[in-house]
Formats: C-alpha cells, sequence, structure tokens
C-alpha cells in the first residue's frame, strides 16, 4: 500500500487571522521627527548644497560607524566578528549604493561633489554618532539607549535603501524626467532623494509600532549571524 500524505485542517474555530500592522500604534514623535529630517535634506537637495551621491556616501558613513561603535555594547563578539561586521555593511552600502546611482544617472543627475562639504558634514556625523554612544553608555540600560538613539535608525536607513532601489528606478526617474522641466540643475537630485527619503519615513514609522517587549528582544541580540 502506498503512503500517502497526510494534510490536517483547522476547524473554524482554530483558525487565527493573520497578525496585522497597528497602525494606531505608531508613535506621532517618530513620524514627526523622521520627516522634518527629511524636508531638511530635501532643502538642502532643492537649492543644490547637496548632492545625492553626497547624501548617499554619508548614510554609508553614518550605517558604518553605527556597525563599529555598536560593538563596544556587545563585546562577547570580539574584534574579528566586530570587524567582519563593518566589512559586510560597508559592501552591502555600496552594492546597495551601485543601484541607487545607476538610477540616479538614468534621471539625468550628474556627479558633482563638494568635497569641503562632504568632509564637514562627516566629521559632524561622526562627532554626532559618537556623542551619541557616549551618553547612551551613561544610562541605566546602554544598550536599549543606543538602539533607540542609532540602531533604529541605522536599521530604517539600510530598510530604505534597500527597498528604495526599486522606488528610485519606477518612481524616481520618471519624476526626474518631469521634474527637468522645472528644475533642470537638480531634477535627478530631488527625484531620487524625495522617493528614498518617503520609503525611510514610511519604514520609520513601520517600526515605532513594535511594542517594548518585542524592541528589547531585538536589543538583547541586533545580530542575524
Amino acid at each position: 500500500m502506498k503512503n500517502r500524505k497526510k494534510f490536517k485542517f483547522l476547524s473554524r474555530g482554530d483558525l487565527k487571522e493573520p497578525s496585522r500592522i497597528d497602525w494606531q500604534a505608531v508613535k506621532p514623535h517618530v513620524v514627526v521627527n523622521e520627516s522634518l529630517q527629511a524636508s531638511l535634506i530635501l532643502f538642502t537637495l532643492a537649492i543644490g548644497a547637496l548632492k545625492l551621491p553626497m547624501l548617499l556616501g554619508l548614510w554609508m558613513l553614518e550605517l558604518v560607524i553605527v556597525t563599529a561603535l555598536t560593538a563596544s555594547f556587545y563585546p562577547q563578539r570580539g574584534r574579528r566578528r566586530a570587524l567582519t561586521d563593518v566589512v559586510k555593511v560597508i559592501l552591502a552600502c555600496a552594492f546597495l549604493s551601485g543601484f541607487l546611482i545607476a538610477a540616479y544617472f538614468a534621471g539625468g543627475g550628474k556627479l558633482k561633489l563638494e568635497w569641503l562639504a562632504v568632509l564637514s558634514a562627516a566629521a559632524l556625523l561622526a562627532l554626532r554618532l559618537a556623542s551619541t554612544a557616549r551618553n547612551a553608555k551613561k544610562k541605566p540600560d546602554p544598550k536599549l539607549a543606543w538602539a533607540r538613539e542609532a540602531l533604529a535608525r541605522g536599521s530604517v536607513v539600510l530598510i530604505g535603501m534597500t527597498l528604495g532601489i526599486f522606488a528610485a528606478f519606477f518612481i524616481g526617474v520618471p519624476l526626474a524626467g518631469a521634474l527637468h522641466h522645472v528644475v533642470p540643475n537638480v531634477a535627478a537630485d530631488l527625484a531620487i532623494g524625495v522617493v528614498l527619503l518617503s520609503v525611510q519615513v514610511f519604514f520609520a514609522a513601520l517600526l515605532s509600532t513594535m511594542s517594548e517587549a518585542e524592541f528589547k528582544s531585538v536589543v538583547a541580540n541586533p545580530y542575524v549571524d
């Protein structure tokens, strides 16, 4: 007699609704803070003070610094694994940035870097994150404080860059074409920038719906390996 696969079906009473995102749990201050930051970045893109490649470079630097500083909160991983984490982030950011730069060029963008502005912004970013890490270590729960101030933001940036690739090509590039008739010098910067920042604001709001217990469980071990 041949073996037959058996399927166990749940009765109607056993069925459970799939878990849904509780949008009422979105923290308004998170959305406001992210929106204000996004608006400021868009303003600098609009006036030409910041170019999209510069913005991507700053995001990459932010992720690398956050990854490096996070290792100090989890010393049990050791220096070798901490260094490996940094290398992984650099490679991932370079990979993602390659696609985003391609979308930028497809939208008519031109690579022009103001090195003084880039170095100044990078120095300020490094000082801010170092200060955040120092202040977090003074809190009763350093890991939790660091996660709220830096890790959560880093996650939003990384996810935003990842999923922003699709939005950049399918929405950003056509939008850049339309903006070329209005602001030709910054059309690609604005179009790709607004798409990426919109994705970041959305995921920041999504992340804010996590309960305190869920957040603390992630903080206990934020590494995926």
